[in-house]
């Protein structure tokens, strides 16, 4: 549908914008809410349609996020999404559910090897209690990034936030997404190797186990 944001596209189609449709690889994230559970099954197949047409050896890949599973303001979970992913991942779709190891982490259903602290929504979400932070998008990333490679997360060095300019963008996100630095441990996460290459293994453990075929 033509773009309705006042002041956005200047009411063209989203579409209008990918002059090159031509792509190896095509993300995608569905949104929340009542209309995203119940379109998503046409919506994705919109999609899938619109890139194949000019590459028809295309792979797409889904992210899960946290807040379908009512990691969120409203503690409201979307299940109709969810119920999706196995269906997706039937079609060939490449799963990428972080969404489902943030709300483990979150329920305390699993915990990270050696790790000496405790995870909460606002280990992941900011302030506004529905985008993700940092620690969300680096786990989003990673993977994403081993789903599609077929590397695994363990593998992969853990030190990339020891680098000064990443301390600075941490402590950038504490002081503009969050009321209290206190709030939130996002950032003993990423910082602490252990602990960080504890949600690694995680990470291993859930691509290879795919949760979301047994819901």
């Amino acid at each position: 549908n033509p773009c309705g944001v006042e002041g956005a596209c200047y009411g063209l189609k989203h579409e209008d914008y990918l002059i090159d449709r031509y792509f190896d690889y095509v993300v995608i994230q569905p949104g929340v809410g009542t209309k995203s559970g119940e379109r998503i099954a046409e919506d994705i197949q919109y999609v899938v349609d619109f890139f194949r047409a000019a590459n028809p050896d295309v792979k797409f890949a889904l992210l899960g996020n946290a807040s379908v599973y009512g990691n969120n303001a409203t503690s409201t979970p979307y299940p109709r999404i969810t119920a999706h992913y196995k269906v997706l991942a039937e079609q060939g779709f490449i799963m990428a559910d972080w969404g489902g190891l943030v709300n483990d982490l979150i329920h305390e259903t699993v915990k990270p090897e050696g790790s000496t602290m405790p995870y909460f929504k606002k280990s992941f979400i900011i302030k506004d209690g529905f985008h993700p932070n940092m620690l969300s998008g680096y786990l989003a990333s990673l993977m994403l990034y081993c789903a599609i490679t077929g590397e695994k997360a363990e593998d992969v060095p853990t030190d990339m936030f020891q680098e000064s300019v990443m301390e600075t963008l941490l402590d950038g996100q504490l002081e503009t997404s969050y009321v209290h630095p206190s709030d939130t441990n996002f950032k003993t996460a990423l910082t602490v190797e252990s602990e960080l290459l504890g949600l690694h293994k995680l990470v291993d453990r859930y691509l290879e186990e795919k949760p979301y075929m047994n819901h």
